[in-house]
């Protein structure tokens, strides 16, 4: 089954979509009936609460079991990123409400720190005649020894242990893709690759901007939720701005779109 996830500060309109996705929009449903395999789809919506890597963990483990084996879960907010000209640099944001992804591990631009980045992929990688031997290995040493980088390095330590407790939830429900509807982190195509891996479980992202508004603005009675691919957002009917999009995002198994990074 498919499961979708939304953020309790996301947007209006991100919420409005997820509730149509899931089939809570009696209206969209019905009309609809005859294109969506409602039986396919969880008919409820996951709200991420409390904007904690806790609260978030606790909502896609309640997505992925209700997923069930084979099936996908989708997170409808947030926000994702990527550096031109490197593969390896991406980054998916967790916080709704923060739209900006230029973030690190600095204070200037860690914010609440509830990011996957480059490296959180590559925290476990060996470092050359490294002592500690890993990312992950420096940063637990800092805490232990209470070091000037300790808080930054528990921030660390706490966005790497919240990627494991959801491939936990991901794998032991047997879920075969983990999706996330943000903006381009799907050109970061090494970054992805390592979430798969990290996660066990197909990673979908898109490749370029994607927009979620209110379709009224083309003049529909009522005005539903759109997920669309931002270039497309001018004209109804062109790409993936269709009436489709009300409960369907755009395909992300079309590569010039999107993503797929596959489980090992």
């Amino acid at each position: 089954m498919k499961a979708v996830i939304v953020h309790s500060n996301a947007a209006a309109i991100e919420k409005d979509w997820a509730n149509q996705f899931a089939g809570l929009d009696a209206a969209v449903k019905a009309d609809f009936a005859s294109v969506v395999d409602w039986q396919e789809r969880v008919n409820r919506v996951f709200t991420i609460g409390a904007i904690t890597w806790s609260g978030i963990v606790e909502a896609v483990s309640k997505a992925a079991a209700a997923a069930g084996s084979g099936g996908v879960v989708v997170i409808a907010s947030g926000h994702g990123g990527s550096v031109p000209g490197d593969d390896s640099a991406g980054i998916v944001n967790w916080d709704a409400s923060d739209g900006d992804v230029a973030r690190d591990w600095s204070a200037a631009k860690v914010a609440k720190g509830l990011f996957w980045d480059e490296v959180i992929m590559g925290y476990t990688d060996p470092i050359p005649n490294g002592n500690p031997p890993t990312r992950k290995a420096e940063d637990e040493q800092a805490v232990r020894q209470k070091k000037s980088n300790a808080a930054m390095a528990q921030k660390r330590l706490d966005a790497f242990d919240a990627l494991m407790k959801i491939k936990q939830a991901l794998t032991s429900n047997s879920v075969k893709r983990l999706t996330f509807t943000v903006c381009t982190a799907g050109r970061a195509t090494k970054f992805m690759d390592r979430m798969a891996k990290h996660l066990q479980t197909d990673v979908a992202c898109f490749k370029s901007k994607t927009l979620v508004f209110d379709d009224a603005t083309f003049k529909f009675k009522p005005g539903k939720a759109r997920l669309v691919m931002e270039s497309d957002k001018a004209k109804d009917g062109v790409g993936t701005n269709t009436r489709e999009a009300r409960v369907f995002s755009p395909n992300l198994d079309n590569p010039a779109l999107a993503y797929v990074a596959k489980k090992p």
